[in-house]
C-alpha cells in the first residue's frame, strides 16, 4: 500500500468508514524513525515501531521503579511493584484514557511488546529449569513428597467436589470450565515461583525450611505439569490422540536424556576447570530451548513447557548451569521479567470485580475454599513430620504463594476464551493480594537468623554404630592441612565405620567482586590454583586409607564476613555431622604463639552460632600423631584424654573419643569431674550415666585400652590444678565447649577466659601459660531448634 496516496491525516493512523477500520502502513515498514528533528510533527516520532517500543519500555520501568521505591521500605518485592504498575497503566486507571491508548500503548503495538514479554517468560522458565535439580525428586523424603502431593491433589479434589455440589450455580459449560481454571490456578504450586520467592525475597534458599519448600514445590510442580497436560487434553477433546501425543512427548524427553544431556556433560568434561563454557554451546542449547516451543505448540500443549523441560536437562550448578545464569539471569529478571509482569497485569480491569461482584461471588467462594484447603493440606503433613508449628505455618504459606507463572497461565486462559474478562480480573486481583501479603506473613512466622537451624539431629551421638561419619574440614592456612589429616587419622576410619570428608579450602576474596564456590573433580588434573597443595595432600591421604576415607574437595573464595555462609551451606547440603574449624591462633615449633587472626576468630564465632550440625574447634601444638605407630607398647600409643563434666556437648565429645579409642594404637583416658553437693537435672544425669556406663565397663576389662577416672572437686581452681598435672601426659585433649554453662567444677573460671568460644576448659588448654605439646579439640553439639516453637 506504500504506492497509494492517502490524505496526510490518515497516513499514520486508522480511520473509520462504513463500519470498517482502515489502517495504513508502509510496506516494507520503517522500523526506526528519521529522528525527532526530521519529523514534521512530534507525534510522528512515536508512530514507528522501534521508538514506540522504547517509549513503552521506558514508561514501564518508570512506573515499576517508582512503585518499588515507595513499597520497598514496606518489604514489597519488585514483582509486587510491577503488579501495581500494571494496574495503574492498565484499564483500571490510566489505560481507560484515550491519550494513553493512542500515544503510549496503541492496539497495533501490542504484538511487539507482548513478543518481548513472552521471550522473557520463556527465558524465565528455562533458567528456572536450569537451576532445578531433578535428582532432588529421587532424593526427596516422605516429608517433602507428602506435602507436595497433598498440597496439589486435595485442593483440586475438594474444589471439584464443591463445584459438583453446587451444580445449580455452575449450570453452563462456560461456568464449569471457568471454575476448573480457577481451581487449577490456585491449587498448583510452581517451582519457579517458589524458588524466586525463597531466593530473591526471603533469601532462605540454604535453610532447611527453604530446602523443604523447594523439594515440596518441585514435587508439586511435576504433578501440576501432568495435571495441566491432562486438562488441555480434556478441554480440547483430544483423548483419542493421547497415545500419539504421548509418543512424541516421550520421544522428546528421551532425546533430552540420552542425547542432549550426555552432550552437555561432554562439553563440561571438555572445558578445563575454572574456565568458562564456550558461548557457542550456550547459544546452541538456548536455541534448542526456544525452538522447543514450536514442538509443543504443534502438539496443542502449552508451548512454554518446552523451555522449562529443556532447562531440566541442563546439569545444575557450575560450570554450565551457572554460565546460563551469569549470561541471561540479570537481563531476564531485571528487564524482561518486569516487562512481562507489567504487561500481563495491564490486561486486567479490576473495576470489573466491583461492578460484577454478584456474578463473581461464587468464584470468590471457590478461591477461598481452594486456598484454605491448600493451606491445611500443607500444614498437617509438615506437623506430622515434626516440623515446628511456626515453620509449618510458614511452609504452608510458601506453598500457597502465587507469582508470574500463575498470572501468565490466567492470561493464556483469557486469550483462549476459557475464562471471561471479569474472572481474569478476579484472578489478577487474587494474585496481587497473594504476592503482597504472603511474604509478610512468612517473615512474621519464620526468623531468617535461624536459616541454618536443623529439624533433624545431625551430630555424632545420633549416628548408628556403623554409620558413615560425615565431616566438613575447613582449611585456612597450609599448616591446617597436616593437622586436620592427623586428626582424621586419629578418628580411626575403618571399612565398617568409614569417614566421608568434605574439605573446604577458604580463601579471602581479592581482585574480584563475586564470591565463588569450586567443586574439584577427581577425574580432572589438579589445576595450578591456590588449592593445588591442599588437593594433593588430601588425595594422597585418601589413597593411603584403602577405602576407609572418601575425600571431596571444595574451594570457597569469599570475604571473611560471608565465609560462614559457605561453611554452613556446604554442611547443610552434604548432611555432615561435624564441622572442624581451626583455631585463630598459630603455635610455633618452640611452643609459643606465633600469630592470631581476628578475622578467623570472628568467623569461628559465626560458625558456632549458625552451624546446622556439631562443631569442633581444633588446634595442634605438634603432639598429635607424633607417638602413633604400630607398636603394641602402651608408651608408644596415641594418648587421648577426655574431660567430662556432663551435658550435651560433653556427651558429643565423649562419643567421638570412644570412636577414636577403637584403634588398637590409641589409649583413652576419661576423666569425670564430679562436684560436691551439686544438684543436676535428673534427665541429664540419666543420659550422662548411660553413656559413661560403657566407658566404665570397658575400663574394667584389662584387654580394653580405656581408663576411667572420677575426680571430685570443689571449684574451678581444683579442676585447673588437676588439668595442669595431666597437661604433659597426653597427645590429644577432647572437651565439650559447654558455653555459658555454670557448675561448681568450673566456678570462677569464666571471669578469666580469653577465648570464650572454647569454653573454660578449652580456653585454659589454649592458654599461653600452659606448658604442653598436646593438641586440643573442643566440641559443641548441634544447636537444634525447639519442637514447640
Amino acid at each position: 500500500m506504500s504506492n497509494i496516496n492517502f490524505p496526510e491525516q490518515y497516513k499514520y493512523s486508522g480511520f473509520k468508514a462504513n463500519n470498517l477500520t482502515l489502517v495504513c502502513i508502509n510496506i516494507p515498514p520503517h522500523t526506526n524513525s528519521y529522528g525527532m528533528l526530521a519529523s514534521k510533527r512530534l507525534s510522528e516520532f512515536s508512530t514507528y515501531p522501534l521508538p514506540l517500543l522504547e517509549l513503552q519500555i521506558f514508561v514501564i520501568f518508570i512506573f515499576a521503579n517508582a512503585f518499588h521505591y515507595m513499597l520497598k521500605p514496606l518489604g514489597a518485592s519488585s514483582f509486587v511493584s510491577c503488579l501495581f504498575a500494571g494496574v495503574v497503566l492498565g484499564p483500571t486507571f490510566l489505560g481507560q484514557f484515550e491519550f494513553t491508548r493512542k500515544w503510549f500503548f496503541p492496539h497495533e503495538s501490542q504484538d511487539r511488546i507482548m513478543s518481548l514479554a513472552l521471550l522473557g517468560y520463556s527465558l524465565f522458565l528455562f533458567l528456572s529449569g536450569v537451576k532445578m535439580d531433578v535428582g532432588m525428586v529421587l532424593r526427596t523424603g516422605t516429608k517433602a513428597l507428602s506435602i507436595g502431593v497433598l498440597s496439589v491433589t486435595l485442593p483440586l479434589v475438594l474444589g471439584l467436589i464443591y463445584v459438583n455440589s453446587r451444580a445449580e450455580y455452575y449450570l453452563s459449560e462456560v461456568d464449569f470450565l471457568a471454575s476448573w481454571c480457577l481451581t487449577l490456578i490456585h491449587a498448583i504450586t510452581c517451582f519457579p515461583v517458589t524458588s524466586y520467592m525463597i531466593s530473591h525475597q526471603l533469601k532462605i534458599s540454604h535453610s532447611e525450611l527453604g530446602r523443604l519448600s523447594l523439594c515440596s514445590s518441585l514435587v508439586a510442580e511435576l504433578l501440576g505439569i501432568i495435571t495441566i497436560i491432562a486438562f488441555n487434553l480434556v478441554d480440547t477433546g483430544l483423548w483419542v490422540l493421547v497415545v500419539r501425543y504421548f509418543k512424541y512427548i516421550l520421544f522428546f524427553v528421551l532425546a533430552l536424556i540420552f542425547i542432549l544431556r550426555p552432550a552437555m556433560n561432554w562439553v563440561i568434561r571438555k572445558t578445563p576447570e575454572s574456565k568458562p563454557i564456550s558461548s557457542f554451546y550456550i547459544y546452541v542449547i538456548l536455541a534448542i530451548a526456544l525452538g522447543s516451543e514450536i514442538f509443543f505448540s504443534c502438539l496443542r500443549q502449552v508451548q512454554f513447557l518446552g523451555p522449562f523441560i529443556v532447562g531440566l536437562a541442563v546439569p545444575a550448578g557450575a560450570p554450565l548451569g551457572s554460565a546460563f545464569e551469569e549470561k541471561f539471569g540479570s537481563f531476564t529478571v531485571a528487564v524482561l521479567f518486569e516487562i512481562l509482569t507489567v504487561t500481563s497485569m495491564m490486561r486486567a480491569d479490576l473495576f470489573l470485580v466491583i461492578s460484577e461482584y454478584y456474578k463473581l461471588k461464587k468464584y470468590i467462594k471457590l478461591i477461598l475454599i481452594t486456598c484454605g484447603t491448600k493451606l491445611l493440606s500443607s500444614l498437617f503433613p509438615s506437623m506430622i513430620a515434626r516440623v515446628p508449628l511456626v515453620d509449618s505455618m510458614a511452609l504452608s504459606f510458601i506453598m500457597n504463594y502465587k507469582g508470574i507463572v500463575e498470572l501468565c497461565l490466567a492470561v493464556i486462559f483469557r486469550d483462549t476464551r476459557m475464562i471471561s474478562e471479569e474472572i481474569f480480573a478476579l484472578v489478577a486481583l487474587s494474585i496481587l493480594l497473594n504476592a503482597a501479603i504472603i511474604p509478610v506473613i512468612v517473615k512474621f512466622f519464620y526468623n531468617p537468623s535461624r536459616k541454618y537451624a536443623g529439624y533433624q539431629t545431625r551430630n555424632i551421638t545420633s549416628l548408628k554404630p556403623n554409620a558413615e561419619l560425615k565431616v566438613l574440614a575447613c582449611v585456612h592456612r597450609p599448616d591446617n592441612v597436616a593437622s586436620i589429616i592427623k586428626l582424621l587419622d586419629a578418628s580411626y576410619p575403618t571399612k565398617d565405620r568409614p569417614i566421608g570428608v568434605y574439605v573446604l579450602h577458604l580463601i579471602k576474596l581479592i581482585g574480584r567482586t563475586t564470591p565463588i564456590m569450586i567443586a574439584h573433580s577427581k577425574q580432572k588434573p589438579v589445576s595450578n590454583s591456590s588449592s593445588k597443595n591442599v588437593i594433593h595432600a588430601f588425595n594422597q591421604f585418601e589413597k593411603t586409607k584403602w577405602g576407609t576415607v572418601s575425600i571431596h574437595l571444595f574451594t570457597a573464595i569469599s570475604t571473611y564476613d560471608l565465609m560462614h555462609e559457605d561453611i554452613c551451606t556446604l554442611a547443610l547440603d552434604k548432611l555432615t555431622s561435624l564441622i572442624i574449624i581451626p583455631l585463630h591462633r598459630k603455635w610455633s615449633i618452640h611452643e609459643y604463639i606465633e600469630s592470631e587472626d581476628k578475622n578467623l576468630r570472628a568467623l569461628n564465632r559465626k560458625v558456632l552460632e549458625k552451624a546446622p550440625c556439631s562443631v569442633g574447634i581444633f588446634f595442634d601444638r605438634g603432639g598429635l600423631g607424633h607417638y602413633k605407630n604400630t607398636s603394641s607398647d602402651e608408651s608408644h600409643k596415641l594418648q587421648l584424654c577426655m574431660f567430662f563434666f556432663g551435658g550435651k556437648d560433653d556427651r558429643e565429645a565423649l562419643t567421638l573419643a570412644k570412636r577414636m579409642s577403637r584403634d588398637a594404637n590409641a589409649f583413652l583416658t576419661v576423666i569425670h569431674f564430679v562436684a560436691k553437693d551439686i544438684i543436676v537435672e535428673i534427665e541429664d544425669r540419666i543420659v550422662d550415666a548411660l553413656l559413661l556406663d560403657d566407658v566404665k565397663r570397658r575400663a574394667k576389662n584389662v584387654y580394653e585400652n580405656v581408663e576411667y577416672i572420677e575426680r571430685v572437686v570443689r571449684d574451678g581452681q581444683e579442676t585447673l590444678a588437676f588439668v595442669r598435672q595431666k597437661a604433659k601426659l597426653y597427645d590429644l585433649f577432647i572437651a565439650g565447649r559447654r558455653y555459658e554453662i555454670s557448675c561448681p567444677q568450673t566456678a570462677g573460671l569464666a571471669e578469666w577466659s580469653e577465648i570464650p568460644e572454647l569454653g573454660v576448659i578449652g580456653d585454659y588448654l589454649a592458654s599461653k601459660d600452659l606448658e604442653t605439646r598436646a593438641s586440643v579439640l573442643v566440641v559443641q553439639q548441634q544447636k537444634q531448634i525447639k519442637r514447640l516453637q
